[in-house]
């Protein structure tokens, strides 16, 4: 259970925290997939993707837009060279999105269940989670 909570433990550690605003913290990922792969969290406790609401919205795309801003300076590459999105079936507790390269170029990489979990449906890009959030409310709605 302790690895499932790593990532709230390493939202407290401001060693490990590379950027931190109001709503969220940006943090290396500890194995990453690619070259330059960040996590960027809130700092709102939201469990996983399945626990979001329309209202978070707003905050989903502030974490897309600042991370992404965050990343491209930091490296220096255009963000067309990164992929960002959720896991569907996340192995950590808390929501993060993941802002890594598209070179897949790691030692981390050495399992085909890794290079899955950022190449099939189960990597959902973070547009697809808008519209999934809007259906599944537009749905609660029509039967209410």
């Amino acid at each position: 259970m302790a690895l499932k909570n790593d990532l709230i433990v390493a939202m407290d550690n401001k060693s490990v925290r590379l950027y931190e605003d109001e709503f969220m913290v940006i943090i290396a990922d500890v194995f990453p997939k690619s070259k330059h792969h960040y996590l960027v969290l809130p700092k709102e406790h939201i469990q996983e993707v399945n626990s979001l609401k329309t209202h978070h919205i707003p905050k989903l795309i502030y974490m897309e837009l600042k991370g992404l801003e965050f990343v491209v300076y930091r490296t220096m590459l255009p963000a067309r060279c990164f992929q960002v999105g959720y896991h569907a079936y996340p192995s950590m507790n808390r929501l993060h999105l993941h802002i890594l390269s598209k070179d897949f170029n790691s030692v981390h990489l050495r399992h085909p269940f890794q290079w899955n979990s950022f190449h099939t449906e189960f990597f959902v890009p973070t547009y697809s989670n808008y519209r999934t959030i809007i259906r599944k409310t537009a749905f609660k709605l029509i039967l209410k």
